[in-house]
């Protein structure tokens, strides 16, 4: 309530934050970071054929647009502009930061595009759907087991549907977040007999963390290179 700038991530990804944000004075500037990048369509059905996921929320859309970097590249500029208007005496310091932080954003969807050229796998099968930009940039498969609400649990259906897209696709790893739950993942790999694995989300990062050291683009790097692994990749 204090805040001259609130940045958020719309669509009903963060529903209470919206409550919050509705009750604000008008003088607060806010900004939803979806509007300044192209957001994919969510289901609502639950076909694991499918490579676009479900919601948070109530929206269609698929709210996850920051796991491809060409949109936290948008979005980072969209903050540092917003803020310069706000306090103008930081403008040439936001710039010449933003700008550097860009470049190393870039570098990040550089190593996706080149490390995913070439696979014996395209299925990336994930506890949660939430990799689908990621996905889309590298020219892979998703393959979720919940949808884009990980409180959505699947039916055993759905659980039986994606084992057989797996299996069929010769998945030897089943990813899981470790923040959420990972009893599906077990289930899905028990029954084809790969391994599991853990993926970062970057949707919740522990100060512990951020303490160590941990970024955006070390998440993102770790991520590359647990799914290059487990797809084969050259």
């Amino acid at each position: 309530s204090k805040s001259d700038i609130v940045f958020y991530i719309g669509a009903g990804f963060q529903p209470d934050l919206e409550k919050a944000i509705a009750s604000l004075p008008k003088t607060t500037v806010v900004v939803d970071l979806l509007e300044s990048v192209d957001v994919i369509a969510s289901e609502d059905d639950h076909s694991k054929e499918k490579s676009d996921g479900h919601n948070h929320g109530s929206s269609d859309s698929d709210p996850h647009v920051w796991l491809d970097p060409a949109n936290m590249v948008t979005m980072s500029a969209i903050v540092s502009q917003e803020i310069a208007k706000v306090q103008t005496d930081l403008t040439s310091d936001l710039t010449s930061r933003q700008t550097e932080y860009a470049n190393e954003l870039n570098e990040v969807g550089t190593l996706i595009d080149t490390t995913f050229a070439s696979c014996a796998r395209k299925e990336l099968v994930s506890a949660h759907d939430a990799f689908t930009y990621f996905t889309k940039r590298a020219n892979l498969i998703a393959v979720p087991i919940s949808g884009v609400d990980p409180e959505n649990e699947p039916s055993a259906k759905e659980l039986e549907a994606t084992a057989k897209i797996a299996q069929d696709r010769k998945v030897t790893t089943v990813f899981f977040e470790e923040i959420l739950p990972k009893a599906f993942a077990d289930t899905v790999a028990q029954a084809i007999g790969a391994s599991i694995d853990s993926i970062n989300a970057v949707e919740t990062i522990p100060q512990s963390d951020l303490d160590a050291g941990a970024t955006y683009s070390s998440i993102m790097k770790s991520n590359i290179t647990k799914i290059s692994t487990a797809l084969g990749c050259k």
